[in-house]
């Protein structure tokens, strides 16, 4: 196939995923809390569905397994630690909630790097 062809291909392709993609987009907004992870977690495994194994995307670390039942339910009585619903268990915090804080790997990460920070560092108290 002659190169302009498959450039003119390549880019009628990005459109189209691109329009997917804005579509999905607003079907998302019509869903709340846990129906919102639900969706994007059946696209990406409609599309997984039809990508080769050896091109899926591969976690950067491996995940740790599943808490057995015993540690589950040891963690469902330890008090959530801060935020809005500090205090009670974390079994009574609201699913979505949680879902919605597993997803915020960016703030994690930055607060991280900053914490690190020469600017971080200055917020630690002086030991005394």
């Amino acid at each position: 196939m002659p190169e302009a062809q498959t450039i003119r291909e390549n880019v009628a392709a990005r459109e189209a995923a691109d329009e997917l993609h804005r579509l999905a987009l607003q079907e998302a907004t019509g869903h709340r809390g846990r129906a919102v992870v639900e969706f994007w977690r059946r696209v990406l495994r409609n599309v997984l569905s039809i990508v080769p194994e050896e091109l899926h995307p591969r976690p950067a670390v491996e995940a740790e397994p599943p808490m057995d039942k015993a540690e589950a339910r040891r963690f469902e009585r330890e008090p959530f630690p801060f935020g809005q619903y500090r205090g009670p268990a974390c079994g009574e915090i609201p699913f979505y909630f949680l879902c919605w804080l597993d997803t915020q790997t960016d703030f994690r990460r930055n607060l991280r790097r900053y914490l690190r920070s020469d600017r971080g560092q200055r917020l630690q108290p002086d030991p005394e």
